[in-house]
């Protein structure tokens, strides 16, 4: 079979969740694919192995200005046929300029702006799904205003989760379980200025559900994995393993057709209680999970299915029934040496 030769742009490419991509398309049936990488961090490792990264440039901020123009021009000078970004930041400034990159040939598989920017919210999360899915109980408090600590640490039994509302991963998110704690971190994010959210704590499992949809909106996958470490005690999840759930599968597609985020990838995050109650606590909408190289190990070549979507091309249809409980990813860090010469020599110039 002959491959298709095509130019693949991906953002914030050195990142800890690109692996799993980029081996998925250096393993592509369908398509023979050069790989542009963009970074703000000249040191982010992943970027600098050369059998995952073709070519590399230094970009601003996804919040300068210049962002959207020095992407465009990279893909211009690259004759990019497709960008994908797991940055949720990036994701809402890519769909506003859909257009644009439209008509340099560069596609992308990305939900509405709207949609991307009320799952990036979790208030705005919470507002939307509330008496169609069991959520934690949730209050908001905006920066600069007053709140009674004392009534809710009483309202929430001394256990509360205090999250910035508009954060990825498990970034700006505490565990109060005194109402000295409660002040001290939401003091912290009102100097910070960020919005944020207390939310009922609810010990148990956590679990996450992958989901891919096409442009129609039709479900193309729909995986549940629990995380296996303790995320509540550390940044990021380590180790994820594919543990089928009929309940939380279904609940996961009805909060991706109710948050009309398709088409593209997102994922729906659990918690199911000692009871086995379920809860919805967050959704990343219209990217992968980092823990997603299970499902492409168990054959769901997920950047290959996005590429076929991206062209109007049919997906590989996948038999749900055939993914199995029981295949365990585990993250794990390596170090790469480079010379000082190699790193200031590898980046192109990038600009619009």
């Amino acid at each position: 079979m002959n491959k298709e030769k095509i130019n693949v742009l991906i953002t914030g490419g050195g990142g800890p969740g690109y692996p799993l991509f980029y081996k998925a398309l250096r393993h592509s049936r369908k398509y023979d694919v050069r790989i542009v990488a963009t970074e703000i961090n000249r040191y982010a490792g992943n970027i600098y192995r050369s059998d995952w990264v073709d070519a590399a440039y230094l970009t601003k901020k996804n919040s300068d200005p210049e962002f959207i123009d020095q992407i465009c021009g990279i893909a211009r000078r690259e004759k990019i046929d497709f960008l994908y970004s797991g940055i949720d930041e990036e994701l809402p400034v890519f769909a506003r300029n859909r257009n644009m990159l439209d008509e340099l040939g560069c596609k992308i598989v990305l939900p509405s702006e709207s949609a991307l920017n009320m799952a990036f919210d979790k208030w705005a999360t919470y507002n939307r799904l509330e008496g169609t899915v069991r959520q934690p109980e949730t209050l908001r408090i905006v920066p600069d205003t007053q709140f009674d600590a004392e009534s809710i640490m009483q309202r929430f039994k001394y256990r509360a989760k205090v999250k910035g509302a508009r954060t990825r991963g498990n970034r700006l998110n505490f565990l109060a379980e005194t109402v000295d704690d409660l002040n001290f971190y939401t003091h912290y994010l009102q100097r910070l200025g960020a919005d944020f959210i207390v939310q009922q704590y609810i010990s148990g499992r956590e679990f996450n559900v992958s989901i891919m949809a096409d442009n129609s909106g039709e479900i193309l996958y729909a995986i549940c994995r629990e995380k296996l470490d303790d995320e509540q005690k550390r940044p990021n999840t380590n180790a994820g393993c594919i543990i089928r759930n009929p309940d939380m599968e279904a609940a996961a597609i009805d909060v991706v057709k109710k948050m009309k985020l398709y088409p593209g990838c997102s994922n729906v995050e659990f918690l199911l209680d000692e009871s086995g109650q379920y809860y919805v606590i967050d959704v990343n909408g219209g990217r992968h999970a980092a823990q997603d190289y299970n499902l492409i190990h168990s054959g769901i070549n997920i950047p290959e299915m996005l590429i076929d979507i991206s062209r109007d091309n049919t997906p590989d249809m996948i038999d749900n029934t055939q993914i199995k409980s029981g295949v365990i990813c585990i993250k794990y860090l390596d170090e790469l040496i480079v010379e000082m010469n190699d790193i200031d020599s590898y980046w192109e110039e990038s600009g619009p």
